[in-house]
Parts: C-alpha cells; structure tokens; sequence
C-alpha cells in the first residue's frame, strides 16, 4: 500500500527568471505541516508537524537529514538560532524543546505553559528564546539552563506570536486581542499597546534595523508601524 505525503516545495529564486529550473518537491510528512525555517546558511529546512515530530532536510538535494522526536502533541512551530546550531520548537503538549541542529538531539526541554504553544522565536544574542501560547501569556526562557527568566502577562486572549526586537531588549507579541504589545525584556513589563487592527493577528516581524514592525490579521490586513 502506497502512502500519501505531504509534499514541501522548494523554489530557487533564480527559477523565476529561468524557465528552465524545476522545483524541489520533497516527500516530507504523513500529515498536516504547519510551519518551516531555514537554517540561517540555507543548506537545512526544518519543517514542523501534526505527527508530533520535525523534519530536518537538505535544501539541495530533498534527503532527509533527521527526524526529531519528543514531542507529545502537534509541534506548531520551528526556529532556528542565529548561529544555526540550535533549533527551538513550539508544540501543543505545552512545551518549547531545544534542539541541538547537528545531532538532533534534545538539550533542553521549558515547562510553564498551560495551553498549546503557536509562537517561538530567539533572542538576537541566541541566549534566550520568547514563546507565545494560549494560556495567554508569553515566557523568555534562558536556552542554557531552561528557566523562565519572565512572564509576559496582559494579554486578552491567546497569544499567537512573539519576536525580539533586533537590539534583544524589546519583546513584541500579538493576538487574539488584536493589540500589539511592546515588552521591556528584561522587567517583563509593557512598554506600549498598540491596537489598530480590527482582527486577530497571527504574525509579527521587526525590519532588520528595528525601526518598522509589520504585522498581518484574520482580516487580511498587514500593517507596518
């Protein structure tokens, strides 16, 4: 019996201007995908499923590097640490797991959350990492020992993402209270509240410099403040 994948594709960007250039299908899960990431050199994509487990690839040619395996519910998100030695993960079983990118294996496991994890990002220096869940709070954790280092509370709903500003002292978050909040990383506290969407927003990213915050909603809405 043959079994049906779920297909990641893989588009060099010179293929837009060559007519010639084929796509990279890789064969990758047995279910629903829900996030991927590059590794910071592009030689890795790291993709996150419903089957409680990551896939580690090789960007050139398609083969499977890894799997990794630990979480007991669906992993919903995947990042990579600015140096790509390390991978974070955000899963339904309530933790955020780090990865050690070259062995595949688990070096820290946080614990903290009360709901499903939808957001993971790392801090610039790569020393610590920001999760936003739906028990409605964000956590920065320290990556070394797994402690939670701050918990980012006042949030109206669950919180969908959370990124570092590019300086590391700044935490922005979002989400189903359709307010962007800016956190000290460091006190915990707001800094400021912005609320000028009208829907839920899913997704945050700061603009290298950090000077422009952009973010998208429900609603179709993307925003740059």
């Amino acid at each position: 019996m043959k079994h049906a994948y779920f297909v990641l594709t893989l588009i060099s960007t010179s293929a837009f201007a060559e007519e010639s250039s084929s796509p990279l299908k890789i064969e990758a899960h047995r279910n629903e995908i829900f996030s991927l990431a590059f590794s910071p050199d592009g030689k890795v994509l790291a993709s996150a499923c419903k089957d409680k487990t990551i896939g580690l690839w090789d960007t050139k040619s398609g083969a499977s590097i890894e799997v990794l395996k630990g979480h007991t519910g669906d992993v919903l998100r995947v990042a990579f640490s600015p140096d790509g030695k390390q991978l974070a993960s955000a899963a339904a079983d309530n933790t955020v797991r780090i990865w050690d990118a070259s062995s595949g294996k688990t070096v820290q496991t946080m614990k903290g959350h009360t709901n499903w994890i939808a957001g993971i990002a790392f801090s610039p220096d790569e020393k610590r990492v920001v999760s936003a869940s739906a028990d409605q709070t964000a956590a920065i954790w320290d990556v070394e020992t797994g402690e939670r280092l701050s918990q980012l509370k006042g949030s109206k709903g669950e919180v969908y993402t959370a990124v570092f500003h590019p300086n590391g002292k700044i935490v922005a978050t979002a989400g189903k209270d359709k307010t962007i909040r800016l956190w000290n990383a460091s006190s915990g506290e707001v800094i400021r509240s912005l609320s000028e969407h009208k829907g839920e927003i899913y997704t945050l990213a700061f603009d290298a410099n950090g000077y422009q915050i952009a973010s998208c909603d429900s609603e179709g809405v993307v925003r740059i403040l």
